[in-house]
């Protein structure tokens, strides 16, 4: 995770959508967290691809990588993958 986070020019900045929000003098900032489940073989893709940046980025090597992604295209054959992505919304008002 952390070799896909450094494909991401502020990895960290779900951490401060409230703080941002109420510095720029919005008020009544809430955050509200939303989690997709992905279970299908469509999900695929978005996993390999995870694998993938983390070999590019060294983390990993390529045999760890095609191990890993092997592992998945099995879970999703037999109807056992899941992915759970989490969306945070940071919204608030103008004073």
């Amino acid at each position: 995770m952390r070799a896909r986070a450094s494909l991401v020019p502020s990895p960290r900045a779900t951490r401060g959508q409230r703080g941002l929000l109420l510095d720029a003098g919005l008020g009544d900032v809430t955050t509200e967290a939303y989690t997709t489940v992905l279970t299908g073989p469509e999900t695929l893709p978005l996993l390999t691809g995870l694998a993938e940046a983390a070999c590019a980025a060294g983390a990993i090597t390529r045999d760890q990588a095609g191990a890993w992604c092997a592992e998945q295209r099995e879970r999703a054959r037999a109807d056992r993958l899941l992915l759970a992505v989490p969306l945070f919304l940071a919204a608030g008002t103008a004073r």
